[in-house]
């Protein structure tokens, strides 16, 4: 008898479970389309690239947690790879208005791809100089793709390893 209200509670206890996977899984289903208007709209508003760039950081922030975001344009035929916006934690790298090589990258193999790309096990350091100050362990890189051509990409950094994970791309 109490092996049975045992297991019937274990399966009331996994219905729940479910409904609140659902439940959270739908909200932020509604926060994503509710941020990509709002996104939208400043795009349309003939806002300044660097105001739509900081209100794209702020937007994306609550959805896919990250220190650091930078924003990269592509110039394929150059070979060049140009950061145009950085937000939170600077780090060592690519800093905001530097062009570089765009050949043996990450967001290299993400435009060439045409593809995300999950980067874990990370050491990159706030200062070059500080190597035992690992600060970021994980990135998560996208393609901006306009009119099927790829523009450039988004990358986030976090402090911790693993985290983002395939819903992230």
């Amino acid at each position: 008898m109490e092996w049975n209200l045992a297991l019937e509670c274990v399966q009331e206890l996994a219905l729940q479970l479910e409904n609140i996977q659902l439940h959270n899984r739908l909200a932020g289903e509604a926060a994503e389309r509710e941020a990509f208007e709002r996104i939208g709209k400043l795009a349309g508003s003939g806002a300044t690239a660097h105001r739509a760039f900081r209100a794209f950081a702020r937007e994306v922030k609550p959805l896919v947690d990250y220190q650091r975001l930078g924003i990269y344009l592509v110039d394929q035929d150059r070979d060049q790879i140009k950061c145009v916006f950085q937000a939170g934690q600077a780090g060592w790298g690519i800093q905001a208005g530097e062009a570089r090589s765009l050949s043996g990258t990450v967001c290299g193999q993400v435009v060439s791809s045409r593809r995300g790309c999950i980067a874990n096990g990370l050491h990159i350091h706030s200062r070059p100089d500080q190597p035992q100050e690992v600060k970021l362990r994980a990135a998560v890189v996208v393609p901006v793709v306009y009119a099927d051509e790829v523009l450039g990409a988004v990358a986030l950094h976090n402090r911790r390893p693993h985290a983002y994970g395939p819903r992230d791309l």
